[in-house]
């Protein structure tokens, strides 16, 4: 179970925004968060996540009862699964083939972590990636590498996976068919986390667009979201997937500490020209 409270981002003022209202997700069940562009869903992801510290958000989210951000490294990277909205950025570059690639997190997680190898080849047959696998993942088409980031997220099976954003550019029927591989392949008990900017297709309200605009120029306010929380128990099959109830988000007054912004002065640290780069294939260019 997961359990937000008092989530609010940081403001570029050095104040804070508006908190989102609590809520909680028992096992199994999928979080489904809509919200305009710029409304704070990547702060909110990281927060959740237990990868933004305390600089760009604060609140308390709590994975089975343990505050995420008190997690050691290696449990944190054991239990969580994030997934950005670019997910090239999964990609380490170091090995040039996606079976590298997927070898390559077994042994950073420890092979104590994941309780059977086998994992990898359920995961590369339900996301379909057997033609993949010799392929550079930095050279994959955009579906591709969805699929393939997301199959290496949740390759671990673990107890929380945060999406964010990442089905955004996808046709509707690559989107279901790889939930429906997600759904599939984690134990019962994971929770799962989406966040959209776009109502998605599984959607009671309006398919394609926003929930709500944000105006140019306005603070993050995680109050415009729509929350949905899902059984897993109940997802149909592929083509019925995501029916549920709605929980709704019902407004709290803004609340903002004080705080203190300073601007570092300007100076030159590093001047660079005339540099040029390729790259002939998958490797570290710049680190």
């Amino acid at each position: 179970m997961i359990r937000v409270q008092g989530f609010a981002p940081k403001l570029p003022s050095g104040s804070w925004g508006s908190e989102l209202p609590s809520f909680e997700a028992p096992d199994g069940a999928i979080v489904s968060i809509i919200g305009p562009s710029g409304s704070g869903k990547t702060r909110f992801s990281l927060f959740l996540s237990g990868l933004s510290g305390g600089n760009q958000a604060r609140g308390a989210a709590t994975l089975n009862g343990v505050l995420i951000n008190q997690l050691s490294d290696k449990d944190r990277a054991r239990h969580i699964a994030y997934i950005p909205s670019d997910p090239t950025f999964l990609f380490s570059g170091i090995k040039t083939s996606l079976h590298g690639e997927m070898n390559l997190s077994w042994q950073l997680l420890g092979e104590e972590c994941i309780p059977a190898r086998d994992n990898i080849a359920d995961a590369v047959r339900l996301f379909r990636l057997e033609q993949l696998m010799h392929r550079d993942p930095f050279e994959l088409s955009g579906g591709e590498a969805v699929r393939a980031a997301v199959a290496l997220a949740v390759m671990k099976k673990p107890i929380l996976v945060v999406v964010d954003q990442a089905y955004e550019h996808l046709d509707p029927e690559s989107v279901v068919q790889i939930r429906a591989a997600v759904h599939t392949f984690l134990p019962s008990s994971s929770v799962i986390v989406e966040t959209y900017a776009r109502a998605p297709v599984w959607h009671p309200g309006p398919r394609g667009s926003a929930i709500s605009q944000r105006q140019p120029g306005s603070e993050p306010d995680p109050r415009s979201w729509t929350v949905g929380i899902y059984s897993r128990i109940d997802v149909m099959p592929p083509s019925q997937l995501g029916t549920g109830q709605t929980v709704p988000t019902r407004a709290s007054s803004p609340k903002a500490s004080k705080g203190s912004y300073s601007q570092p002065r300007s100076r030159r640290l590093l001047n660079v020209e005339g540099l040029t780069f390729r790259y002939p294939r998958s490797e570290f260019a710049l680190g």
